[in-house]
């Protein structure tokens, strides 16, 4: 892939790249806004056995931002759901 051009890369492919970049700067606190769009399921579960790691092994903070509830309840050792019907306020949902 190293080779090819930024907009010959697919959209999960594009976001690896700026992953790895954030990576590369190792920063003591990940925050990530949907970091898994346009990833396939298995690059979705190593992205957060990554990020597991990086918090387990290499005391990271992590707070990332996902519609992916469920998959990554086993990955993460918090998890705060925030729910919001229409026309009405945010409130936490849950927090495990």
């Amino acid at each position: 892939m190293r080779h090819k051009k930024i907009g010959e890369l697919s959209g999960g492919q594009k976001q690896r790249i700026s992953i790895a970049r954030v990576f590369s700067t190792d920063p003591d606190l990940f925050i990530l806004d949907e970091p898994t769009i346009g990833m396939d399921v298995r690059s979705r579960n190593e992205f957060y056995k990554l990020l597991k790691h990086n918090s387990t092994e290499h005391d990271k903070g992590i707070l990332m931002v996902t519609h992916d509830h469920e998959e990554i309840r086993h990955y993460a050792n918090k998890h705060i759901e925030l729910i919001r019907k229409e026309d009405s306020p945010w409130r936490c949902f849950s927090m495990d």
